[in-house]
C-alpha cells in the first residue's frame, strides 16, 4: 500500500485508510456478540399496542378548546343545518314551524347510542322523523288526505304534476338557504351554532304559545288579545242554522232560472290578471263584491249553493241530510219549475256529479253532449266543452220543453288549472294562459247573455264562482293550490242578470260590497218570484235588496276553516288551532 504521505495520493486517502482499520476491528468484535448470544435464550416479542393516530389537529379558536370534552361531545352535527334551514324558511314565511316537536327531534338527535348497530338504527329514525316532522311544518295538505286523494292525484297528466312539483321552486329561498349554509359554515368556526339553534327554538316556543290570560272569550281585537275564535264560530253556525228564505207562489209572466257555476274564478284572479274593468261586470244587474263560497273546493261549494235557501252549514254536515225547504231546486220545483242539469264535463273528477245529485238532491241525467265543440282537455286527459256550445244544446232542447218554467244549474270548468287546447299543450305553464283564457270566457258569458236575450225567453241569470283559481298563490300556498280557503280563493264574484221579455233595468249596476253568501241569492230570487222584473217593462235592482241578509265570512275545508271577526282573518288549522292569519289582515301592514 502506498505510504499515506505519498504526494501522488490525496490528502484525504490516510483518512480513508484509517476508516479501513477501524471497519475490521469493529467485525472482529461483533462476531464474537453475535457467537455469545445465539448461546443464551432469546426473550419472546412482545405484543405491540393498536397504532392510535393522533385527533385532527384543533384551531386554536375553534370552540371546544373553551370547554370541557364532554360538552364538546353534545352536538347536533349536521343536523343543525337541519333547523337553522327551517328557521329561515319560517322567517319568510314559506313554512310553519312548531318549535315543541322540533325541539323534541333535537334532543332524539342528542341521545347517545350504545352500539354501531344501534347507531345506525337511530339514523334511520332520525332521517324519517326530519322528513315527517319536515313536511308536518309545511302548509301542505295532511298526509290521511293526501292518500285519500290519492286515486285523484293518479289521473292527472304527468307533465300537470311536474308543473305542479316546479311551482315550489322558489329561488329567493334557495338563494336564502345558501346564504344560510355559508353563514353557518363561517360561524361553525367560532361559535357553537347548534347551540344558538336551540335557543332560538326554545325562544319561538315561548313566543308561539300565548301566556294565560292573553285569550279573551268574545273581546274585540286588541293589541294584547284576540278572540274566542273557536265560540265565534260556533256563534256564527248557530246563528246560521236558524235562518232561511221561503221561496213564493211564483208571480206572472213566468221566467226561467240559470244558475251558472263557474270554477276557478275569484276577484283576487281578475285583478291578477286585470281584467276588473272588463264589460260583463257593468251588464249585471246586481253584483255581489264582496260574495264568500264558503269553500275552495267545487263539491262544498255546489253543494253550498245548491242549499242556498237556507244559512251556512259547517263543512261536515254538507254530506248530511238536511231539511227540505234547504235545497235550492227542490224549492224551485216545489214552486213549478223543471230542474235540469249541464255540466261542460264529465263530472267524474272527485265525484262532482255524485256529491251535486246526492247532496244537491239533483238526480237528474246532465244534459247529453254528444257533438258539441270540445275547446280544452282538461288537467287529466278528458274533454271540456264549449261554453257557448254547451248553452247553445241547452236552449234547443228548452225550446222544445213543454214547461211553463224551468231552473238550469250549469257547471264549466273552462278555467280550471291545468287546461290546455285541444292538439297539445300550449304552454309549459298553464297558469301563464289563465289571462286569454278568462278573457276569452268573460265574451263568452256576454255573447251567451245576447243569446238568451236574442231567443225571446225571460230568464234570470245567476252566475256564480265556486272558488278562485288561486293564480297568484300566497306565501302559505304555491299558485294552484287551494287547501286552505283565504279571502283570495273564497271571494268570488256573484252576479244576477235579467234577460229577454223587453225587462230593462231602471239605473245602473246595483253593486253591494258587504259579506253577503248563498242565502242572499236565495233572496234576490225570492223577490223576483213574488214581483217579477218582467211585469211592468221596467224594473229596478234595489227593489229586491231590501233586507238583503248578511252573512260574516267563514270559509272551510275538511280540516281548515278561515273566518273574519272584527275585521280580521283568523285561520285554525285542525293540528295547530287558531291564529292570526297575518297576511289577510290590514293592520299587520300585509297586502
Amino acid at each position: 500500500m502506498p505510504h499515506p504521505n505519498d504526494p501522488k495520493l490525496p490528502g484525504w486517502s490516510a483518512y480513508l485508510d484509517r476508516l479501513e482499520e477501524e471497519s475490521h476491528h469493529e467485525e472482529g468484535h461483533s462476531v464474537v456478540r453475535a457467537d455469545t448470544l445465539a448461546a443464551q435464550p432469546q426473550p419472546q416479542p412482545q405484543p405491540q399496542p393498536p397504532l392510535v393516530l393522533p385527533a385532527r389537529p384543533v384551531s386554536p379558536t375553534d370552540p371546544r378548546w373553551l370547554q370541557p370534552a364532554w360538552i364538546a361531545k353534545i352536538t347536533l352535527g349536521n343536523w343543525v343545518y337541519y333547523f337553522l334551514a327551517k328557521l329561515v324558511l319560517y322567517g319568510m314565511e314559506l313554512i310553519a314551524f312548531h318549535p315543541l316537536y322540533n325541539l323534541a327531534l333535537a334532543a332524539f338527535i342528542l341521545l347517545p347510542a350504545p352500539s354501531v348497530f344501534w347507531r345506525r338504527v337511530k339514523r334511520v329514525f332520525t332521517v324519517l322523523l326530519a322528513l315527517a316532522l319536515l313536511y308536518y311544518d309545511t302548509w301542505l295538505p295532511s298526509i290521511t288526505r293526501v292518500i285519500a286523494k290519492e286515486s285523484s292525484l293518479a289521473n292527472f297528466r304527468p307533465s300537470y304534476l311536474l308543473e305542479l312539483l316546479t311551482r315550489f321552486v322558489s329561488w329567493q329561498a334557495v338563494l336564502a338557504l345558501f346564504a344560510g349554509w355559508v353563514i353557518y359554515r363561517l360561524l361553525s368556526y367560532w361559535l357553537r351554532v347548534d347551540w344558538l339553534v336551540m335557543l332560538a327554538m326554545l325562544l319561538l316556543l315561548f313566543v308561539q304559545f300565548p301566556l294565560p290570560g292573553e285569550v279573551t272569550s268574545g273581546a274585540p281585537q286588541t293589541a294584547n288579545s284576540r278572540p274566542d275564535m273557536e265560540q265565534v264560530v260556533q256563534g256564527f253556525f248557530d246563528r246560521e242554522s236558524q235562518r232561511s228564505v221561503s221561496l213564493p207562489v211564483p208571480d206572472s209572466p213566468a221566467f226561467d232560472v240559470v244558475i251558472i257555476h263557474v270554477c276557478s274564478l275569484s276577484w283576487d284572479d281578475v285583478r291578477a290578471v286585470g281584467l276588473e274593468q272588463h264589460p260583463l261586470w257593468q251588464r249585471f244587474d246586481i253584483l255581489l263584491s264582496h260574495f264568500n263560497s264558503a269553500a275552495s273546493y267545487s263539491g262544498p261549494a255546489a253543494i253550498h249553493l245548491l242549499r242556498a235557501t237556507c244559512g251556512q252549514q259547517a263543512h261536515e254536515k254538507l254530506y248530511q241530510p238536511t231539511a227540505s225547504h234547504c235545497y235550492l231546486m227542490g224549492s224551485l220545483e216545489g214552486r213549478g219549475y223543471e230542474p235540469q242539469l249541464a255540466l261542460n264535463h264529465n263530472g267524474k273528477f272527485d265525484d262532482f256529479l255524485g256529491q251535486v245529485q246526492t247532496h244537491g238532491r239533483m238526480p237528474m241525467s246532465p244534459l247529453a253532449l254528444d257533438g258539441v265543440n270540445i275547446a280544452q282537455y282538461s288537467f287529466y286527459d278528458t274533454p271540456v266543452y264549449d261554453d257557448q256550445s254547451v248553452i247553445n244544446r241547452w236552449l234547443t232542447v228548452r225550446q222544445k220543453s213543454g214547461s211553463a218554467r224551468v231552473a238550469l244549474y250549469y257547471d264549466t270548468v273552462s278555467l280550471h288549472d291545468g287546461n290546455y287546447l285541444p292538439g297539445g299543450e300550449s304552454l309549459p305553464n298553464t297558469l301563464t294562459t289563465y289571462k286569454a283564457r278568462l278573457q276569452r270566457f268573460l265574451d263568452s258569458m256576454e255573447k251567451i247573455m245576447q243569446k238568451l236575450d236574442d231567443s225571446g225567453r225571460r230568464v234570470v241569470v245567476v252566475m256564480v264562482s265556486d272558488h278562485g283559481g288561486a293564480v297568484r298563490g300566497d306565501k302559505r300556498q304555491i299558485p294552484g293550490l287551494r287547501e286552505i280557503p283565504t279571502p283570495h280563493i273564497s271571494l268570488v264574484p256573484a252576479g244576477i242578470k235579467v234577460i229577454g221579455g223587453g225587462a230593462r233595468r231602471a239605473g245602473a249596476t246595483v253593486t253591494i260590497d258587504q259579506s253577503t253568501s248563498y242565502l242572499a241569492i236565495a233572496h234576490v230570487l225570492a223577490g223576483m218570484l213574488e214581483k217579477s222584473p218582467f211585469k211592468t217593462g221596467s224594473f229596478a235592482p234595489s227593489a229586491y235588496l231590501t233586507d238583503l241578509p248578511l252573512t260574516s265570512f267563514v270559509s272551510q275545508n275538511e280540516n281548515t276553516t278561515v273566518a273574519e271577526y272584527g275585521q280580521r282573518y283568523y285561520l285554525n288549522n285542525a293540528a295547530a288551532g287558531w291564529e292570526d292569519y297575518v297576511e289577510f289582515n290590514p293592520l299587520s301592514g300585509k297586502p
